[in-house]
């Protein structure tokens, strides 16, 4: 007789097509955001402008020769470098910008004969100024589900500990919904990024540059964790649906009162 509650035959054992499916697809994802997390090329400079400026990743800023044009000193920032770094201590707040509050009392906002696009341009700017730190978080935050996602459908797809195969359907279900909260995390983080890294406040000659590879790994692993989180539910549903019909089956197998089975 099949033991319905033990998982000891050997099909019961094996992960399903789709489980595989979905975490590799799972790990692929992960690959590809932390090289994305962890490069220094989401905005990159044209080879043939030589301009001063050469690449950008979320931790890490390459220049040659650059001088900052506020800066009273006549100091050239050549080399890559990590954006917290002593090297761009004197420019960090330009790298990463410092939020500053609107004055809605400040006397140009009501002054007659003004042009209003240019105050609301000079507000935006303002009010976005920590854009890049807002991306940085939200890719920040969207590693930790992302390996916390990879390490349940470990342990599920190779079947260890066996004896947490009897809750799959719930492990495959925690996987799906951390997989779920990856997805619009970077869908925000390469929203944000996309939309204010030509901002004329912040890099010098932003025309002259291009979003590199690390940028598009990172809008991948977006779409790969979005379609693994979908995969998952639907073997979530899958395995919750085979492990009711196995309980309901292994109740009925169970001897009644009067000492034989209800089948």
């Amino acid at each position: 007789m099949a033991d319905f509650n033990g998982l000891k035959s050997k099909k019961d054992r094996q992960a399903s097509p789709m489980l595989v499916f979905g975490g590799c697809l799972s790990f692929v994802a992960g690959l590809l955001l932390i090289m994305s997390f962890a490069s220094p090329y989401w905005l990159q400079s044209w080879s043939d402008t030589n301009t001063s400026f050469k690449n950008m990743g979320l931790w890490e800023f390459c220049f040659d020769g650059f001088r900052y044009p506020k800066f009273q000193y006549d100091e050239k920032f050549t080399g890559c470098h990590y954006v917290f770094s002593e090297k761009y201590r004197i420019i960090r707040e330009w790298l990463l910008p410092e939020l500053k509050v609107v004055d809605m009392k400040d006397d140009t906002v009501f002054r007659e004969n003004v042009d209003f696009s240019e105050i609301f341009e000079d507000r935006c700017s303002e009010y976005f100024g920590r854009w890049l730190m807002v991306v940085q978080a939200f890719v920040s935050l969207a590693l930790i589900p992302s390996f916390g996602a990879q390490i349940l459908l470990s342990l599920v797809v190779t079947r260890f500990p066996l004896f947490l195969m009897r809750q799959e359907w719930a492990l495959i279900g925690l996987a799906a919904a951390m997989e779920a909260i990856v997805a619009p995390c970077l869908f925000l983080a390469v929203s944000i990024f996309g939309g204010m890294c030509y901002n004329r406040s912040w890099l010098l000659y932003p025309n002259f540059n291009f979003l590199s590879w690390s940028y598009a790994f990172c809008v991948f692993s977006m779409a790969l964790h979005g379609v693994s989180a979908l995969i998952l539910y639907v073997e979530m549903k899958r395995s919750k649906d085979r492990h009711d019909r196995s309980k309901s089956l292994t109740v009925q197998m169970q001897p009644g009162p009067s000492g034989s089975s209800y089948i």
